[in-house]
């Protein structure tokens, strides 16, 4: 029986250390993936000042410093949960939620200053009070972090609002220049959404399009559907579909020059990528857009702007300031690219 004993000891001591080496290669490959050590949870239960906030504006009010793409990563990975649960990075949060996250998260290990070349970005500020400010951004400047992204409209906040937490009030895609509302606390930010909800805040936009004018009049009206594109390869691509949900433009040709015109589109509702998927719909693709555009165009626009921008503005944006009492229109002036495409063109029509 000794040897039977023996030999029973010995392989449990063995099965032991394999099993805390495993646990050990897995506690710093967890570490170097991502650059925070994951084994040890926090628990946050979810209080009213945080009723229906977004999952991933709730982590990033915990550390401001925090990168979205990794939250975003984080959430993939079931490393953040709530309830025990995986869930989506913008799921509303409710009262008595249980949110569990590394601890980590809460002071993580930044990466030394010379690994990170950031620009510095003055920000064109159009309109700001207690509540908001609104930014006319850059073609080419993300709202937020990601992959390749270095910079973000987010990060640039957060450096200037020290000590606050600036949320963004809507989309706005990274080569669509223009307004953009953010607000510096949820009160505000929620009032904002709502009436995006209620389809109260008007928005207009400036697009630069190539292509025959196939409507008698300047003003139309784009009533068409848009759906996912089920397309390998396509997963954030959008299209007009039957199935999709209900998009409506409001449109008017400003001026034409050739087969280049320029539109004034107001969405009414508000779809992913609603002004370029309608835009590519009627063959009037917008100057510059990769996904959506004549590539063949683009090439040749792209001779005449350095920068190589897509062509859609967001020229104005009003809503209702319910502390104030009065609503908010703000302005943004067109870049100078639209201009230069209409003088590249020679045929006014």
């Amino acid at each position: 029986m000794l040897p039977c004993r023996y030999f029973l000891t010995q392989s449990l001591v063995a099965y032991h250390k394999l099993k805390l080496t495993s646990i050990f290669s897995w506690f710093i490959v967890s570490s170097c993936s991502t650059g925070l050590v994951l084994m040890i949870k926090r628990e946050f239960v979810v209080d009213t000042h945080s009723d229906n906030q977004r999952l991933d504006n709730f982590i990033l009010k915990l550390n401001r410093k925090l990168r979205k793409a990794l939250i975003y990563k984080l959430i993939r990975k079931k490393d953040i949960r709530v309830n025990g649960k995986r869930t989506k990075h913008d799921y509303r949060l409710l009262v008595d939620d249980v949110v569990t996250l590394p601890s980590a998260l809460l002071n993580p290990v930044q990466k030394p200053a010379a690994q990170v070349r950031q620009q510095p970005i003055e920000l064109d500020i159009l309109y700001e009070d207690e509540d908001y400010v609104i930014i006319n951004k850059p073609s080419g400047l993300a709202v937020h972090a990601g992959s390749g992204i270095v910079t973000s409209l987010i990060d640039v906040l957060t450096d200037r609002y020290s000590g606050e937490t600036p949320y963004l009030a809507h989309r706005l895609d990274r080569r669509t220049s223009g307004c953009i509302v953010v607000a510096k606390n949820r009160t505000a930010l929620l009032d904002f959404q709502n009436q995006l909800t209620q389809r109260a805040v008007n928005k207009v936009y400036m697009a630069m399009v190539t292509g025959f004018w196939p409507y008698p009049l300047s003003q139309v009206e784009w009533d068409y559907p848009i759906d996912r594109l089920d397309q390998p390869g396509c997963r954030r691509s959008m299209t007009v579909g039957a199935a999709g949900k209900r998009a409506l433009t409001h449109v008017k040709r400003v001026s034409s020059r050739g087969d280049v015109h320029q539109l004034e589109l107001r969405p009414i509702t508000g779809r992913t990528h609603q002004l370029r998927v309608h835009c590519r719909h009627v063959d009037l693709p917008i100057i510059g857009d990769e996904t959506y555009g004549d590539h063949r165009k683009n090439r040749e626009f792209n001779r005449l702007l350095a920068k190589k921008p897509m062509l859609l503005h967001a020229v104005s944006i009003e809503f209702q300031h319910r502390s104030k009492s009065r609503s908010v229109k703000v302005t943004a002036p067109l870049p100078g690219d639209f201009q230069r495409v209409l003088d590249a063109n020679s045929n006014l029509t």
